[in-house]
C-alpha cells in the first residue's frame, strides 16, 4: 500500500513478494514523488495483486492532458485545458474519482448553469468532464457510469445567413484595400474558413494550376503568443480547392504590391500580411465598414463560408462536391447544415417535372 512519507513528505511504495521458501517479506521503496508512481511500482514488484486506489480529479486532470498531448491538435489541447483550468479544476480538483455519481454530475452542471454560462459551454465542460472519466475507467477499475441518462442542454441553433452573388459583389466593390479585398474573396470564392485563409503563403498559391493548397490554420488569442499556426481542423481539411478567375486577378495583383514594396520578397510570406497572419479584431472591423458602406446585411465573416456553399448549392453541386471542396470530413455534415437549401433544390426537380406531365 503506497503511502505518503511524514518526514521526506515522498511517496513510499510498501508491498509484499514471497520468497523462494514460501515466505513472506514486506518490502519498502522510498522517494517517488506521486502516489501513482509508488503504486506502479508496487505492481511491477510485488507477487501479490495490488489495488491502485483511484486518484483524485487534480491528478487525473493532469494525466489525462498528457495522455492527450500527442493525440489532439494543439489548438484542441488548448482548448481542453482552458475548459478544465477554468471550469472543472476549480470544483472538482480535490474530489476522488471513484466517488462521482449521477447527482454530483447533476449538481456540478447546476452550479456551471448559476455562473451564467451559456449551454453550449456547459454541454462542452460535461462532455470533456466524461472523456476525462471514461479515460480512467480502464486503468483504475471503475464501473460505474455517473453520467448516464445524462442529456445534453438544448442549444438554440444558430441560423445560417449568407450572400447572394449579387449581395456580394455589391460589398466587394467597396473593399478598396487591396489585401481585404482579396481576402474575402478567397473566403467567398473558394470556401475557406477564416483561419485557414490567414495562413496562406505564397507557396500555397498555384496560378498555373489555378489551385491553393490548403495544409495549415491559426489560432489567435493564444495566452503569450499573437497567434499559433496548427494543423487544419481535421484529415479532409488538407485539400486542394479551385480558384476562379476573379480571385486569381486579385492575387496576383496582391503578389505584385508586395514584391514592389518588400526587395527581400518570399514565397513564404504570408498572403495576406507578409509576416504575421491578419488581426482578427482588425478584419471584423474592415468587415463592419464595408458591410455599412455597401448597404448590404451585416452578417458574419464565416457566414462567407456558408456564402460560398450557398453559391454551389444553387448552382447544382453536389453534397459530395461542397463537402469535399469545405473539407468537411463528413458528408453528413454538409448534409446536416445545408439540408435547408437542397430541400429548395428538390422543389425546384418536382416543378420541372410536373411541367413535363
Amino acid at each position: 500500500m503506497a503511502y505518503k512519507s511524514s518526514r521526506s513528505k515522498c511517496w513510499v511504495a510498501d508491498y509484499t513478494i514471497e520468497k523462494v521458501d514460501g515466505t513472506k517479506e514486506r518490502k519498502r521503496k522510498f522517494g517517488f514523488k506521486t502516489k501513482r508512481d509508488a503504486q506502479d511500482y508496487e505492481v511491477k514488484h510485488s507477487d501479490i495483486e495490488v489495488f491502485i486506489d483511484a486518484p483524485l480529479f487534480g491528478d487525473l486532470f493532469d494525466e489525462f492532458l498528457e495522455n492527450k498531448k500527442n493525440v489532439v491538435r494543439n489548438s484542441t489541447l488548448r482548448r481542453n485545458k482552458s475548459v478544465i483550468e477554468n471550469h472543472l479544476r476549480p470544483a472538482l480538483n480535490d474530489f476522488e474519482v471513484d466517488k462521482l455519481n449521477n447527482r454530483l454530475v447533476i449538481k456540478f452542471r447546476n452550479e456551471l448553469l448559476d455562473k451564467g454560462l451559456s449551454n453550449s459551454r456547459i454541454n462542452n465542460c460535461i462532455a470533456l468532464l466524461k472523456e476525462t472519466y471514461n479515460y480512467a475507467k480502464p486503468i483504475y477499475g471503475l464501473t460505474a457510469d455517473p453520467f448516464i441518462n445524462i442529456k445534453k442542454l438544448r442549444v438554440k441553433t444558430s441560423n445560417i445567413d449568407f450572400f447572394t452573388l449579387e449581395e456580394f459583389k455589391k460589398f466587394i466593390s467597396k473593399v478598396d484595400d487591396i489585401v481585404y479585398n482579396a481576402f474575402f474573396k478567397v473566403l467567398y470564392y473558394c470556401g475557406l474558413r477564416k483561419g485557414e485563409a490567414l495562413t496562406l503563403n505564397w507557396q500555397d498559391i498555384d496560378f498555373r494550376n489555378r489551385k491553393i493548397s490548403i495544409n495549415k490554420s491559426v489560432t489567435q488569442k493564444v495566452k503569450g503568443l499573437r497567434y499559433f499556426i496548427d494543423e487544419p481542423k481535421n484529415a479532409s481539411s488538407n485539400r486542394t480547392v479551385s480558384m476562379d478567375k476573379n480571385t486569381i486577378e486579385s492575387l496576383k495583383e496582391l503578389k505584385t504590391l508586395q514584391k514592389e514594396n518588400y526587395p527581400n520578397f518570399s514565397n513564404t510570406f504570408f498572403v495576406f500580411s507578409v509576416d504575421n497572419p491578419l488581426s482578427e479584431t482588425t478584419i471584423t472591423n474592415k468587415f463592419e465598414k464595408y458591410c455599412k458602406e455597401a448597404g448590404v446585411k451585416r452578417i458574419r465573416i464565416h457566414d462567407l463560408r456558408h456564402s460560398h456553399a450557398s453559391l454551389l448549392i444553387n448552382n447544382g453541386a453536389s453534397p459530395v462536391l461542397v463537402a469535399k471542396r469545405l473539407g468537411h470530413n463528413d458528408i453528413r455534415m454538409t448534409l446536416n447544415t445545408y439540408s435547408h437549401l437542397y430541400q429548395e433544390k428538390e422543389d425546384t426537380i418536382i416543378d420541372i417535372i410536373n411541367e413535363l406531365e
